[in-house]
C-alpha cells in the first residue's frame, strides 16, 4: 500500500488474509482512472515481488483506520481496549456534573 499511497492513492489495507478496500466513488469513473489504478497496482506488486522479504511486512494494518502499528501484537490489545471504550457506561466528572445540574 505504501507504493500506491506514494502514487496519490488512498486504499484502507487488510490484513488475515493481505488485501485491500477501495470506496468508489464518481471520480474513479472518470476516464482512464480505474486503467491507472490497476496499472500502478501491478507495478507496485512487482516491486514488492522483487523483495528479499516481500510477505515480510513489520507493521500491521486495522481496518477502519488509516494508521499503522508498529507491532503486529498490539492488534489484539487495541481491540480490546476499543470495545471496553464502547461500553464503559462510567461518566467523565464533567459529563456528571453536567447532568446533575440540568435536573
Amino acid at each position: 500500500l505504501d507504493g500506491l499511497r506514494d502514487r496519490g492513492w488512498h486504499l484502507n489495507g487488510l490484513q488475515n488474509p493481505a488485501g485491500l478496500h477501495i470506496a468508489l466513488t464518481q471520480l474513479h469513473a472518470q476516464p482512464g482512472v480505474i486503467e491507472k489504478l490497476i496499472e500502478e497496482t501491478r507495478e507496485c506488486v512487482a516491486e514488492v515481488m522483487k523483495r528479499e522479504n516481500a510477505n515480510d511486512t513489520p507493521t500491521a494494518v486495522i481496518y477502519g483506520t488509516n494508521q499503522k502499528v508498529p507491532d503486529k501484537s498490539l492488534v489484539c490489545d487495541m481491540a480490546k481496549l476499543y470495545i471496553s471504550a464502547c461500553y464503559n457506561t462510567t461518566m467523565s466528572p464533567s459529563s456528571a456534573a453536567a447532568a446533575k445540574n440540568a435536573h
